[in-house]
């Protein structure tokens, strides 16, 4: 079923939810026995049908929102919102679907977050507002909290940091013209579809453009790969043109290396290719931001300030996956480990991409209610 509900931001907004709830889970739930709560947190440009599970889970109740500013829920305040904002917004979502089903006010719930989903999991579990509710998390390709104090200068020369798109992320945060510059560059490729509408219908029967995304995502004969080397000399020539910016990075990439990091090795795009069910509803909850004003808020709040509450203050069990081949890289998720600290466990599944690591979503969320960590899929 689909929830709406309203938000006490300073600003109207609303935030709209699918429950997953097979009939045999609410009525265990209201007497608690055997039945777990999860809130899944989709990625950044997602929605929330991507934690959608072709078959129900058992005795596991879902709670799937569209975060502000995606799908249905409102767009985000003009000035942004703030992590601190946010949790307790999310624990309004979760104690109006309590009361809306009846289930004990004090029954602590689990958190799932793919990508940006992964970050609002962090802090969530730090938040001395929503911590003590939160039984386990389970951050997935999620980024870090880049301006802690903890990440040295050192960390920051990483490679994992100088991917194009990160350092685009990165560099809008500066206040010079090179800031500026990038900023307009991600407004200018913001994930808005054009043709999603606040109603929530598509243009069914129209071609909306994901058929031919997956296509270059994955390199089919008909079509080039989003990172080709003519693309990738034409991105570098705006960095060029800048001469606030540092020197161009290295050589462009081979053009298979946007298909690596989102679809994975052979094994994974062979898996995705398989399951129709998983790429529609990853696909249709594509480009999902409202506008780019939203994105550029969700980028905002992740890269460009520290984060309200510091990762070290999660104390409950934290199991961080990377996919092997994505751009929010295993390294990255071994910094995120240590800012986390004892109760971050990394589990790292070889050969996966930022996109087909959702492949094990069920497997993830499944463990977590045991608070353990999820295997491989397949």
């Amino acid at each position: 079923m689909d929830m709406d509900m309203d938000m006490d931001m300073d600003v109207d907004v609303h935030m709209h939810m699918h429950i997953c709830d097979p009939w045999y889970v609410t009525a265990l739930l209201t007497s608690q026995e055997g039945v777990s709560v999860v809130l899944c947190l989709h990625g950044q440009a997602q929605r929330s049908t991507d934690w959608l599970m072709k078959e129900p889970l058992q005795n596991i109740f879902q709670i799937c929102v569209d975060r502000i500013g995606h799908g249905l829920s409102s767009n985000a305040p003009a000035d942004g919102f703030s992590f601190a904002d946010g949790c307790v917004e999310f624990l309004e979502v979760v104690d109006a679907v309590y009361a809306e089903f009846k289930v004990p006010a004090d029954k602590k719930f689990f958190v799932a977050g793919h990508s940006m989903g992964g970050t609002w999991s962090i802090e969530m579990a730090a938040c001395p507002a929503t911590r003590d509710r939160i039984e386990a998390i389970a951050p997935v390709a999620s980024p870090l909290d880049y301006c802690n104090p903890r990440v040295t200068e050192e960390d920051r020369k990483h490679k994992m940091f100088k991917d194009p798109g990160v350092m685009m992320m990165l560099r809008a945060a500066k206040p010079d013209c090179s800031g500026a510059f990038a900023r307009q560059l991600l407004t200018a490729v913001a994930p808005v579809r054009a043709s999603f509408k606040k109603s929530g219908d598509k243009k069914y029967g129209q071609d909306y453009g994901m058929a031919g995304t997956y296509k270059q995502m994955t390199m089919t004969n008909d079509s080039a790969s989003t990172c080709t080397p003519n693309r990738a000399r034409a991105q570098h020539a705006l960095f060029r043109a800048s001469a606030a910016f540092p020197p161009p990075p290295p050589p462009p990439p081979p053009p298979y290396t946007h298909t690596l990091t989102v679809c994975g090795d052979t094994k994974w795009r062979a898996a995705m290719d398989a399951d129709p069910f998983f790429l529609t509803k990853m696909l249709d909850g594509s480009k999902s931001c409202n506008s780019a004003h939203d994105f550029i808020a969700d980028t905002v709040r992740c890269w460009h300030r520290p984060w309200s509450y510091d990762p070290c203050e999660v104390k409950v069990p934290c199991f961080l996956y990377a996919a092997s081949l994505d751009v929010v890289s295993p390294d990255m998720a071994k910094l995120n480990q240590r800012l986390i600290g004892d109760a971050a466990e990394l589990i790292v599944w070889e050969g996966a991409g930022h996109l087909s690591i959702g492949l094990g979503y069920r497997s993830i969320v499944e463990a977590l209610v045991k608070k353990d960590k999820a295997p491989t899929p397949f």
